[in-house]
């Protein structure tokens, strides 16, 4: 999916999980292509957050947290969609700001379906309504803190 991705002309930043197994020969085919890059996995956040257009990932919690940061949706990539991470026995994936796949190709349109330039300021506008009438959204924190972490990201 990384290479069709890159051939279509997408930027692409492969930022590992510090447990991910690196596949070396992977990483140098999809080096060849100029809008492919590595993140900077040593910070938790970095500027290669501030200009993303989806967040992809498998298990993760960023794939979660990072659409009320980000104002982006998020795909999560799972061999078994049924089984996915819970926290205090409530699923970290949430169908109004993400969407999950087993199926690569799938997720693939997906992907290029919230790539669109079309949708995407509109996607950016549901999802700050979306995370402003969160329960957990007290007194406006979650946009607070989105807004924190984005100025502690330009600093």
């Amino acid at each position: 999916m990384i290479e069709s991705l890159l051939k279509k002309g997408y930027g692409v930043i492969l930022r590992e999980h510090p447990f991910f197994v690196q596949k070396q020969s992977c990483i140098e085919q999809w080096s060849k292509y100029e809008n492919f890059k590595m993140g900077d996995t040593k910070q938790w956040l970095d500027d290669s957050f501030l200009n993303v257009g989806v967040i992809v990932t498998d298990y993760s919690s960023m794939g979660s947290s990072f659409p009320y940061v980000g104002l982006v949706r998020s795909v999560f990539l799972n061999q078994n969609p049924g089984n996915l991470i819970k926290i205090d026995g409530v699923e970290v994936y949430d169908s109004c700001v993400s969407s999950v796949f087993s199926n690569m190709q799938e997720a693939q349109k997906e992907i290029e379906s919230i790539l669109n330039p079309l949708t995407q300021k509109e996607t950016r506008e549901f999802l700050e309504d979306y995370r402003e009438k969160q329960v957990y959204n007290l007194r406006k924190s979650g946009s607070f803190i989105a807004d924190f972490i984005v100025k502690l990201m330009d600093e």
